[in-house]
C-alpha cells in the first residue's frame, strides 16, 4: 500500500508531535534573551543528547499498557497543558487533511522549518519501510547509528535519531501482535454472507506499515517550534501515530471483509489498580464494529467474564508462580443475520511483579534544556565570582503525576551545577549555576566550552515490596564566546 493512501492516518501523527511543541513554547517564563538559546535555533554542536532509549521504551509502555485508558497528552504532558495540546489539535486536523506525508514536508522546506536534507532522508526512510525490510529493527539500528554523519545542523539530528528509535520500539510492540494470530468463527442467524477469510500474515504486514509509516510521520514535524525540553521528544508524535495504525481500517471494497478486519482485537492495555494484591485493571481494545468482549483467564479470577467496549476488567493472578493468560473473543454485529467472533490471545502476564516496578514512563520533564550563559567568565573568574545563573520552572507530567495512589515522587537526591531546587505540586523549579567542580569544563580557559546541570528526582512504587527509580532531568549550560 503506498504512501498517497495513508494520508489521513499519517496526518493524525503528524499533527500531534506540532501540538506538543506549540503548546509548551510559550512557557509563561520571563526569559533573557542573551542568556537563553533554545536548542532549534543554535548550530552549535553539543554532547548533549535526549535519552533516545528511555523515550522509545516509553513509546512502547504507552502502546502496550495505556492506550485503552489515556489519551498520549495525558500520558506525557503536565495536566495543565493538556486542554492547551488538544484544543491546538482539534483545530489543525482539517489543514493537513488532505496532504500526503512527501507535500507536508515540502511545504514545512519551504517555510523554512526543516531542511531540504532532513526532508530527502526521512522519505528515503520512509519509502524503504514501505517497499519492505526484512529486518525491520536493525535496519533502525542501523539508520539511528548513521545519522551523526548526516549533513544536518545538531538539532535536526537529536529530532531525527528520537524519530528512528520511536520507529524501532513501535515495531517491536506490534511484532507482539504478530506472536498469536486470531482465531475466527461465525454464528449464523439466518443466510450468511460468507465466512470470513482473513489472511493473518497479510494482515500483520499491512498492519506493521501502517503503524510504522503513522508513527515516523507522526514525529515528522518535531522540530518546527522551539521550547520543549528534555524528555518529551518526537516519540509523542509517534505514540499518535501508532494508535492511528493499530485501529486503521482496510480501504477494501469489499464491505464483508472490511468488516472482518474492524472486529479484530488488537491490543489489551493493563492499568495498575493501586491495591497491591496481584490486581490489575485490563481493557481490550479492537475494531469499530466490536459491541462485547468475552474473557477466557488462565490463572486468573474471574475466568470467564463479558465487558462492553471502553470497560475495564479487574483481574487477579491466582497464584504468584503462575502468569496469567487471557483470551479475548470480539462480538462483532454485521446484520440482522449474523454477527461475528474473533479470538486472540494474550499474555503471560506476572501482574504480582508488575505491580511492585516502577515504569519508565513515570516522570517527564518539560521546560528549557539549553542555557547560553552571557557574560562569559573572564580570566579573572572562579567558580565563586562568576554569578550568572538561570532559574527555569519545569512542569512534571507521567505516570507519577497521574496516579499518585500508586506512585511517589520522593524529591531531588541529587544534583550537579544546580541550586535552589524545589518541587511544589506539579512544578520543578531549578536555578542552573556552575559549581566548582564542573569549572574548568565550563571556563575551558576562556575558550568556548560548557558542563551538564542535573537533577536527580526519585520516584517509589507505594506497594509494600516495591521499587524505586531515579529520572534525570539534564540541561546543557554554555558560556558564550569570548
Amino acid at each position: 500500500m503506498k504512501m498517497k493512501k495513508l494520508k489521513i492516518l499519517i496526518t493524525l501523527g503528524i499533527l500531534l508531535f506540532i501540538l506538543i511543541y506549540s503548546c509548551n513554547k510559550n512557557t509563561g517564563i520571563n526569559t533573557d534573551e542573551k542568556m537563553v538559546v533554545y536548542r532549534v535555533n543554535t548550530t552549535e554542536p553539543t554532547n548533549h543528547e535526549p535519552d533516545y532509549d528511555y523515550l522509545g521504551k516509553s513509546l512502547y509502555e504507552f502502546a502496550k499498557n495505556y492506550q485503552s485508558y489515556l489519551k498520549p497528552e495525558e500520558f506525557f504532558l503536565d495536566p495543565n497543558l493538556q486542554e492547551d495540546f488538544r484544543s491546538k489539535f482539534d483545530s489543525l486536523i482539517d489543514e493537513y487533511k488532505d496532504n500526503s506525508y512527501e507535500e507536508v514536508l515540502l511545504d514545512f522546506v519551504s517555510k523554512g522549518y526543516i531542511s531540504e536534507e532532513l526532508k530527502d532522508y526521512k522519505l528515503s526512510l520512509y519509502s524503504d519501510l514501505d517497499a519492505g525490510v526484512d529486518d525491520v529493527e536493525s535496519y533502525l539500528d542501523n539508520k539511528f547509528n548513521d545519522i551523526d554523519n548526516y549533513n544536518l545542523s545538531p538539532n535536526e539530528k537529536y529530532d531525527f535519531k528520537t524519530e528512528v528509535k520511536g520507529l524501532k520500539y513501535s515495531y517491536i510492540y506490534i511484532s507482539e501482535i504478530d506472536d498469536i494470530p486470531i482465531d475466527s468463527a461465525l454464528v449464523y442467524r439466518g443466510d450468511p454472507p460468507g465466512d470470513c477469510d482473513i489472511d493473518w500474515e497479510e494482515y500483520v504486514t499491512t498492519l506493521r506499515k501502517y503503524v510504522l509509516l503513522g508513527s515516523g510521520v507522526g514525529a515528522a514535524i518535531g522540530s518546527v517550534v522551539p521550547g520543549v525540553g528534555t524528555t518529551i521528544g518526537a516519540g509523542v508524535g509517534a505514540i499518535v501515530g501508532l494508535g492511528a495504525g493499530l485501529v486503521v481500517e482496510w480501504n477494501n471494497t469489499d464491505q464483508a471483509q472490511r468488516f472482518c478486519e474492524r472486529c479484530i482485537p488488537t491490543g489489551l492495555s493493563k492499568e495498575p489498580s493501586g491495591d497491591c494484591d496481584g490486581s490489575a485493571l485490563f481493557t481490550p481494545t479492537a475494531g469499530s464494529h466490536a459491541y462485547k468482549f468475552e474473557w477466557d483467564i488462565l490463572h486468573g479470577t474471574p475466568h470467564h467474564a463479558f465487558t462492553l467496549p471502553g470497560e475495564p476488567l479487574q483481574i487477579w493472578q491466582d497464584d504468584p508462580e503462575y502468569e496469567v493468560l487471557i483470551e479475548v473473543t470480539s462480538y462483532c454485529h454485521f446484520d440482522e443475520d449474523m454477527d461475528l467472533q474473533l479470538k486472540k490471545e494474550f499474555g503471560p502476564y506476572d501482574i504480582f511483579e508488575d505491580q511492585n516496578k516502577v515504569p519508565a514512563g513515570a516522570l517527564f520533564f518539560d521546560g528549557i534544556d539549553y542555557f547560553k550563559f552571557s557574560p562569559s567568565p573572564t580570566s579573572s573568574d572562579n567558580a565563586n565570582t562568576y554569578s550568572v545563573s538561570y532559574t527555569e520552572t519545569y512542569k512534571l507530567g507521567g505516570l507519577a503525576i497521574l496516579y499518585p495512589d500508586v506512585y511517589t515522587i520522593d524529591g531531588v537526591v541529587s544534583s550537579e551545577n544546580a541550586i535552589n531546587i524545589t518541587i511544589t505540586g506539579t512544578d520543578l523549579t531549578v536555578t542552573w549555576k556552575v559549581d566548582s567542580q564542573h569549572w574548568d569544563e565550563f571556563y575551558n580557559g576562556g575558550a568556548f566550552g560548557h558542563t551538564e546541570g542535573i537533577v536527580n528526582v526519585k520516584v517509589s512504587n507505594n506497594c509494600p515490596e516495591g521499587d524505586s527509580k531515579i529520572f534525570s532531568l539534564k540541561s546543557l549550560l554554555s558560556q558564550g564566546h569570548p
